[in-house]
C-alpha cells in the first residue's frame, strides 16, 4: 500500500473535484464508505447535489476556531494497493481508512473529540480519506508525525493483506555471539 498525505484550504472545492469526473474523467462511480461526522448526518449528505452540505458537517468544528483556524485545515490522504492484488472490497477499504485515521491520530480509537472524516471511492484500487485538523475539543490536530506513522499502518496492512511477505524473525543474541564466534575461530584458525 502506498499513501499519500496533503492539505487542502476548501473542504467545498476538494469535495466537488473527489465525486466529480476527475481530470482525465477517470473518477467511477464516486462514493462514500466510511466516516464519522459526530452525529452530522455524513451518509445522507453524500449525494452529489448535497455536497455543500456535507462540506459544511465536515467544516463545523473549524469554523468554531475562528481565527485560531489553520490556514489549510483539510487533512487528504490517498492510499492505493498493489494492481498485482486483488481490489478490496468497499467494507475492506473503509477499514483501511479507519485504521489511518487512528494511526495517524485524527480519530483514534475511543477519542469522542477526534477529528471529522471520510472515506470515499472514486477510482479501483484508491482510498480517500479526507479530515478536518479541527477536533471537537476546540483543539487543532498537529500532522507532525503523520506520514510517518502513516507508512507505517500501511505496511501493517498490507502484511496482514498479504501483499508483503511477513518480516524476517529476528536471531536472538545468544545465537549471535556463537555464530561471530564461530566465524572468528574458522577465518582465524590457522593465524597464530
Amino acid at each position: 500500500m502506498i499513501a499519500h498525505l496533503q492539505r487542502a484550504s476548501h473542504t467545498a472545492g476538494l469535495l466537488t473535484y473527489l465525486f466529480g469526473p476527475g481530470e482525465r474523467g477517470n473518477h467511477t462511480n464516486p462514493r462514500l464508505i466510511a466516516g464519522d461526522g459526530h452525529g452530522a448526518p455524513i451518509e445522507m449528505l453524500a449525494k452529489p447535489d448535497a455536497l455543500p452540505y456535507l462540506a459544511h458537517a465536515l467544516d463545523a468544528p473549524v469554523e468554531r476556531l475562528g481565527a485560531r483556524a489553520p490556514e489549510r485545515p483539510v487533512w487528504v490522504c490517498s492510499v492505493r494497493s498493489d494492481p498485482r492484488h486483488p481490489d478490496l472490497t468497499d467494507s475492506q477499504w473503509a477499514e483501511v481508512a479507519r485504521r489511518v485515521v487512528a494511526a495517524t491520530g485524527i480519530a483514534p480509537d475511543g477519542d469522542p473529540d477526534a477529528c471529522r472524516w471520510i472515506a470515499l471511492r472514486n477510482q479501483l484500487r484508491l482510498v480517500h480519506v479526507v479530515a478536518t485538523l479541527a477536533r471537537e475539543d476546540g483543539g487543532v490536530h498537529h500532522a507532525y508525525r503523520d506520514a510517518f506513522r502513516l507508512q507505517t499502518e500501511c505496511h501493517r496492512i498490507a502484511t496482514e493483506l498479504g501483499h508483503l511477505p511477513p518480516a524476517p524473525r529476528p536471531t536472538p543474541r545468544a545465537q549471535c555471539r556463537v555464530r561471530s564466534h564461530e566465524f572468528f575461530d574458522v577465518m582465524f584458525s590457522g593465524v597464530r
